[in-house]
């Protein structure tokens, strides 16, 4: 069984699924989904994201505002987020492909995180990899100028990777 949201939505949007994928185009407004077993999918999110999966993917296109999901077994894969990102997965990759927000908060016990940040900008950071590499493509300095924005990632067996965003 699948749960398709027409698109574009205003406003608030809500699903629930016990067993089966939520998909949702373009979203004006917020997203708020759970799904006990299925993938949720959803297009441009123009305000914030409060996803729960218990065994299923998550891909969200962009979030224009904060995202939090929480997935038990499945990856979770973001576009761009330009809020605060809480991201927490159990069992499962936790990918951003552009994060142009103030803070970056990411928990995986069994999977890689990966983020990708935008020249320029700087960042308190807070590492933590107990099974894995961490990797990074931007300098490593002292922050002078603008106060800087916050990563925080942490995985017991995974990589954590902070590279360039496209």
């Amino acid at each position: 069984m699948a749960v398709a949201v027409a698109a574009p939505r205003d406003e608030r949007e809500g699903v629930d699924s016990a067993s089966g994928d939520v998909f949702a185009g373009d979203i004006s407004g917020d997203l708020t989904a759970k799904s006990a077993s299925g993938d949720i999918r959803a297009g441009a999110v123009g305000g914030r994201v409060d996803i729960a999966a218990v065994s299923g993917d998550v891909r969200i296109e962009s979030v224009a505002g904060d995202a939090s999901v929480k997935s038990a077994a499945g990856d979770v894969r973001l576009g761009a987020v330009g809020g605060v990102a809480d991201l927490k997965s159990a069992s499962g990759d936790v990918f951003v492909e552009t994060f142009t927000g103030d803070v970056f908060n990411a928990k995986s016990l069994s999977g890689d995180v990966v983020v990708g940040v935008t020249a320029g900008r700087t960042f308190d950071v807070s590492f933590q990899a107990l099974s894995g590499d961490v990797r990074t493509d931007f300098p490593v300095g002292d922050a002078t100028g603008a106060a800087p924005a916050s990563l925080s990632i942490t995985t017991m067996s995974g990589d954590i990777t902070v590279r360039s965003a496209p």
